[in-house]
């Protein structure tokens, strides 16, 4: 039995709706090199869509996306990464679909603002 929040507050994730999987660190070749992958999935139940801007839509829940490889701050100097699948609904209201967004990745990109920030400190 492991305990999620111990690592979590290793690497540093805050979002309280990210959560971690059973087995959360797994050794895998991404791109090649050997990398460290915590696996874990985004859920929450949002109060607004933000597609129309509805308040308490609505929502139809869509399962789970793809996972996103997200590249998280090293681990004992191996590449490390979140696989985080991410919740998606269907709003009723304007039959839009949509991802739920977490603070620790911007929208459509795979370098953790903790990565961004670590490498602006190193420099």
């Amino acid at each position: 039995m492991h305990n999620s929040n111990s690592i979590k507050n290793l690497l540093n994730i805050k979002d309280k709706n990210i959560f971690l999987d059973d087995i959360p660190v797994l050794n895998m070749f991404i791109k090649g090199i050997d990398s460290k992958v915590v696996s874990g999935f985004l859920a929450y139940k949002p109060d607004v869509c933000p597609c129309c801007g509805t308040v308490h839509p609505k929502l139809y829940s869509k399962g789970f996306s793809r996972p996103s490889y997200i590249r998280i701050p090293n681990v004992s100097n191996m590449n490390a990464y979140l696989r985080l699948r991410k919740k998606r609904y269907k709003c009723l209201e304007c039959n839009h679909s949509f991802t739920l967004t977490s603070n620790i990745v911007k929208p459509n990109c795979f370098i953790s603002i903790y990565t961004k920030t670590s490498i602006a400190l190193s420099l």
